[in-house]
């Protein structure tokens, strides 16, 4: 029962968040902005059939909300890492670390640095482990826009192959300075000017 409550919390929180505490300011003001672009034409709709009301208000609002909730949050985190409904094997993990490191090095248009940090970065991984991955992008509204859209994609890759992924962006190297970090992409050596040790994610 215990563990049943812990796993309905975890998607609550994770439905409600959806990756909102993960993102820079920038990212977080753009989708904010975009999901209420999104929910005036349902509401618009809906109080079209229904007339107007409260109901009509939150249904609107809880149907926007859980769309972009498998657009941006990590689905399978709650599943996978807090119910332990389902496990992962850690060549499959590892495997598709791989693969979004080479998707990394190809956006380095925005992308600074990026690296690998929690349980595979501590070598502690299990079947209910996830990919803690450190982004630092440039600054600016363009470029927020830019990790947002990476963030949907790699959401999306992360859904179908069943792979609790977690993003954490930054502008900056304060969120990597207390970790130990596998790095993934870091051309300007600025995650290996800050953090001593680390590793390279091969």
């Amino acid at each position: 029962l215990k563990k049943n409550l812990k796993l309905i919390c975890g998607i609550i929180r994770n439905w409600a968040f959806q990756r909102l505490l993960s993102f820079d300011l920038q990212m977080r003001i753009i989708k904010i902005f975009i999901e209420l672009l999104a929910f005036v034409p349902i509401f618009i709709f809906e109080m079209m059939i229904f007339k107007l009301s409260i109901l009509v208000f939150v249904l609107s609002l809880i149907i926007i909300h859980t769309c972009f909730w498998f657009l941006f949050a990590p689905v399978w985190y709650p599943i996978i890492c807090i119910g332990e409904l389902y496990k992962n094997d850690h060549k499959k993990l590892i495997s598709y670390a791989r693969q979004i490191k080479k998707r990394i090095s190809k956006e380095n248009d925005f992308i600074i640095a990026a690296a690998l940090t929690g349980s595979i970065s501590r070598s502690k991984m299990s079947p209910y482990s996830d990919i803690d991955i450190i982004i630092i992008r440039k600054p600016g509204y363009k470029n927020a826009c830019k990790a947002l859209f990476f963030t949907i994609k790699e959401t999306l890759r992360a859904q179908k192959d069943r792979i609790p992924l977690e993003l954490l962006w930054s502008l900056d190297t304060s969120s990597v300075r207390k970790e130990t970090p596998l790095i993934m992409y870091d051309p300007h050596k600025l995650i290996q000017s800050v953090c001593k040790p680390y590793q390279i994610f091969k």
